[in-house]
């Protein structure tokens, strides 16, 4: 038995109940996932809520974005080996799987080999300041600067920043 997220309404988070279910064996084209973190995001909000592009069918399961380790392997997956540390893509319907759980099942078309497995399953660092700003500013953002990448975001609304870390740079 393992522990999963699901649903039997539509609502708010205080639908979302942990329950013990067994998560089976891969069928045909899926793989197994001991699931070490879990992205959370607006789509999973909205067909939780009952507002994305499919309705919820009961009892549901969410969870489009996995990291973990891959634990089974269904007939016909050729390019992933049990012990692959992967992350899942968002290519499949929340009405056929869905990753918030100890483990999960996914299809192997929506699962990825990490180039180097993570020490550590947090991978966004900063400090948190709140910078005001609006749509026409252009502001660099300096991320995870250590580690080479540098990315330039443009506001289309309004919105608050994280961008501390960025100004004491």
């Amino acid at each position: 038995m393992s522990r999963i997220v699901r649903f039997h309404e539509t609502g708010g988070p205080e639908v979302l109940k942990i329950e013990e279910a067994e998560v089976p064996a891969p069928k045909k084209g899926e793989v197994r996932i001991a699931v070490k973190a879990l992205g959370l995001n607006r789509a999973e909000a909205m067909f939780r809520a009952g507002q994305y592009l499919e309705q919820p069918k009961f009892p549901a399961r969410l969870g489009y974005e996995a990291s973990g380790t891959v634990e089974a392997i269904g007939e016909g997956v050729e390019d992933l080996q049990i012990g692959d540390a992967v992350s899942t893509i968002p290519g499949f319907s929340l009405n056929d799987y869905g990753v918030y759980g100890e483990v999960a099942l996914a299809p192997a078309s929506a699962v990825a080999t990490d180039p180097e497995p993570p020490t550590d399953p947090l991978f966004l660092h900063g400090r948190v300041s709140k910078v005001r700003t609006d749509p026409s500013t252009t502001r660099p953002l300096d991320g995870p600067a250590l580690d080479g990448p540098r990315a330039i975001a443009r506001a289309t609304t309004p919105v608050w920043a994280d961008l501390e870390w960025a100004q004491k740079r």
